[in-house]
């Protein structure tokens, strides 16, 4: 197996897993009154010129339960009048980094142009918050060029405990993906709503944010964020290869 043909494999594993994390998000949402989701993989946009492909697409309604409990000010907080539309979330895959300032502009481009084109297209789905993340799987060779680069990633990711994560509409988000860890956040239809929310409310290591600037945060794993430090040992992989063999070992 060619290493481009590898990466492709492992590529198509992370969507596919993905995939089932938001569809299960989409049907508890659906379930609580939040309306229809929509998911979209390979989804097109074309904005004065400015064209690509964004691997997933998702779009739902701002999960926030009993919102009439909120105070002014925290709806404020929450988004303000944009809590009540859609939340636009897009993800990039990538099992390794080849060259990444052409990642960087990548990302940057799918966080600049989607929305403007999904707006366009989907006029009755109105956006209220947008999230752009580069998705990387969980491995020790992203982990250092994460380390190695890190200004570079600071700069580029709003990924840091002291910001408002409402403070901008348009947000990238760096995260660190392991598709074989156990899903744990997901829907049951054999299970009640209030079951189904309780689950929802657990947290897992499967999609964690990096965050900077977290410091020795008890707390992180509820909150499913990774700290500077724990990237040094928080890698479930040594790379894309050993991920792949794992992935056939757990299939058979």
């Amino acid at each position: 197996m060619t290493f481009d043909n590898l990466t492709d494999k492992v590529h198509a594993i992370m969507i596919e897993e993905l995939l089932d994390d938001l569809n299960g998000a989409m049907v508890s949402g659906k379930a609580q009154g939040l309306g229809n989701g929509l998911i979209k993989t390979e989804e097109p946009f074309n904005v004065y010129g400015n064209r690509g492909f964004v691997d997933v697409l998702h779009y739902g309604k701002w999960t926030v339960p009993r919102r009439d409990e909120l105070t002014d000010e925290q709806i404020e907080i929450l988004g303000g009048k944009d809590l009540s539309k859609g939340v636009l979330s897009i993800y990039e895959c990538k099992p390794r980094i080849t060259n990444l300032n052409e990642t960087l502009r990548q990302v940057r481009k799918y966080s600049e142009y989607m929305v403007q084109d999904f707006t366009k297209r989907y006029p009755k789905r109105p956006v209220g918050l947008c999230y752009t993340s580069l998705v990387l799987l969980n491995t020790k060779e992203n982990c250092d060029m994460i380390l190695k680069f890190e200004k570079t990633f600071v700069a580029t990711f709003q990924n840091k405990s002291s910001c408002n994560p409402f403070e901008t509409k348009n947000r990238m988000h760096l995260t660190m993906f392991d598709p074989l860890e156990e899903y744990i956040n997901y829907y049951d239809p054999t299970r009640s709503l209030d079951q189904n929310i309780k689950v929802a409310s657990r947290q897992c290591e499967r999609l964690r944010t990096v965050v900077f600037d977290l410091g020795d945060r008890e707390n992180a794993a509820d909150f499913n964020v990774i700290g500077r430090e724990s990237l040094c040992g928080g890698y479930h992989y040594v790379d894309a290869k050993d991920f792949y063999e794992r992935y056939l070992e757990k299939r058979t």
